[in-house]
């Protein structure tokens, strides 16, 4: 998603890993620094509303902040902390103990181990390179 959002503009990635916290003041108050952090955080907001489904937007239509949208985005598809790391570690069994069979293609078997680890380094994890 950084990268995605990053084409927006790469300073837009900081009001999702540093929020943001709009000023009590009023609008014409505000300087150029805080108008350009405000536009940042819309135009990512924007980008996470348009980027979805419409079941995603439903689930993130009422928050005020870039990093509050991601943090429910995280949490409803990689879990909490306790989720997350029983479904590394259910990755991880399935990744050691995968075999091929001799019943199946060349293809299934890279296209399964493709997606076992693709769906591990999507959660944060990471692959131990074995050595023979």
């Amino acid at each position: 998603m950084r990268e995605f959002i990053c084409v927006i503009d790469e300073t837009v990635w900081d009001s999702v890993e540093n929020g943001y916290v709009r000023h009590t003041t009023t609008k014409s108050e505000w300087d150029k620094a805080t108008i350009a952090l405000a536009n940042a955080n819309s135009n990512v907001v924007n980008a996470i509303f348009y980027s979805g489904s419409t079941v995603e937007f439903h689930r993130i239509s009422h928050v005020k902040t870039a990093k509050e949208a991601c943090t429910i985005l995280e949490t409803t598809y990689e879990g909490t902390k306790k989720v997350k790391d029983t479904k590394l570690q259910m990755l991880t069994t399935r990744f050691e103990e995968f075999k091929m069979s001799y019943d199946k293609s060349f293809d299934s078997f890279c296209g399964k181990l493709n997606e076992i680890v693709i769906a591990k380094l999507n959660l944060g994890g990471r692959l131990k390179m074995l050595r023979w």
